[in-house]
């Protein structure tokens, strides 16, 4: 299993807290590629630049692509209740022996197998 990601992204940008949803939608071109929609939870209200970051895949073989939901932090006051984000991820083209996607967050990750 593959480790959390920290807290801290680069850029400024933090680990979103929760993946909700992983939706990924294949187009029928040829060759194919992949829309990558995730729902999630962030912490408070405010969070801007909500996106997916691509993890390096050190085990190509197992047809999984990895990313991590992040976004930056709001600055000053917010909404202090757990707020929905969403981020959408193309994928061109998307490699043959890609089968999986993983979306990892603060506190949970989910995989959604496609093929």
């Amino acid at each position: 299993m593959a480790p959390k990601p920290s807290p801290s992204a680069s850029n400024g940008q933090k680990t979103i807290y929760e993946v909700l949803t992983v939706d990924v939608a294949i187009s029928k071109k040829n060759p194919p590629s992949a829309v990558v929609t995730v729902k999630g939870t962030a912490r408070t209200g405010g969070w801007t630049k909500v996106e997916l970051r691509p993890l390096q895949t050190f085990a190509p073989e197992v047809g999984m692509r990895s990313f991590t939901l992040v976004g930056e932090a709001p600055s000053g006051f917010a909404t202090q209740a757990l707020t929905p984000v969403t981020a959408t991820f193309t994928i061109d083209p998307l490699p043959a022996d890609v089968k999986t996607i993983r979306v990892l967050s603060e506190t949970n990750e989910i995989a959604q197998n496609f093929r």
